[in-house]
């Protein structure tokens, strides 16, 4: 049978999770998705957060797993990516996204619509940084991560740090694969399909930072620094073996 669109998996990783994530994921019930798999990673035994995935985890459309011990976003999305080849082998693909809000469940759905039409790239919802309500460190952060990716890889990705992104099912394999834990997991991601000539497919999404995005766990000091090695660590192990097969050659002729 064709593939029912509401049979893609939305897979959101959770820390600490608050109200917004049960507001978030009755949205994405309200808008027709019946398969949403949470990932607790390792927030702990308090009340206030198992309460949360407690009442989630009793929503028949609602998948809570996890693990006790914090291990990080790339951790979280990759365990939850196994569950999900595991539990439903006939989903067409997995859109994932992040739980404090910020992704509209209308923009899951374009995601979710566009990878209908597009199975073979990765889709990115790409945000609009030019806004007055971006805060000036995540318009500054992210247009540097852009220029380096532009740089490094030759490709301008306007949002290199959207959690917002869908890929087939026949992807997870590859993207289990992608080395990282925390959140340089999601550059190594670009970096890889970038090596493998996997297609980025660039898709618009709203532009939401709730409380000038207080909530994220994003540190940006240790993560960016974890960002940047892999951006520019892949750069130079890609290049470095690319010059030696290119004097190898030059040698042997």
């Amino acid at each position: 049978r064709m593939n029912d669109l509401f049979d893609t998996v939305v897979l959101i990783p959770s820390l600490h999770p608050d109200h917004l994530l049960s507001e978030y994921a009755d949205q994405l019930i309200q808008t027709g998705f019946h398969r949403i798999v949470i990932v607790d990673d390792g927030s702990g035994e308090d009340r206030q957060y198992q309460d949360i995935f407690e009442r989630l985890n009793s929503l028949p459309e609602c998948m809570v797993i996890g693990y006790s011990e914090n291990h990080g976003k790339g951790y979280a999305l990759k365990y939850g990516m196994q569950y999900i080849a595991q539990t439903f082998p006939d989903a067409p693909g997995i859109v994932t996204a992040d739980s404090d809000g910020q992704h509209t469940a209308s923009d899951v759905l374009k995601l979710a619509n566009r990878l209908q039409e597009n199975d073979n790239a990765l889709l990115l919802g790409s945000r609009d940084f030019s806004q007055e309500n971006v805060p000036l460190k995540s318009r500054f952060g992210n247009r540097m991560t852009s220029f380096f990716y532009l740089l490094l890889y030759g490709q301008w990705l306007p949002d290199t740090q959207t959690g917002l992104r869908a890929f087939s099912s026949k992807l997870i394999p590859f993207m289990c694969a992608v080395p990282g834990d925390r959140f340089e997991y999601e550059m190594n991601v670009l970096i890889y399909c970038s090596r493998d000539k996997i297609p980025f497919d660039i898709v618009g999404i709203d532009t939401i930072y709730i409380a000038e995005n207080k909530s994220t766990h994003f540190r940006a000091f240790h993560d960016s620094m974890r960002i940047y090695r892999q951006l520019f660590g892949n750069f130079f192990r890609y290049a470095s073996s690319s010059i030696l097969s290119f004097l190898l050659d030059l040698f042997l002729f």
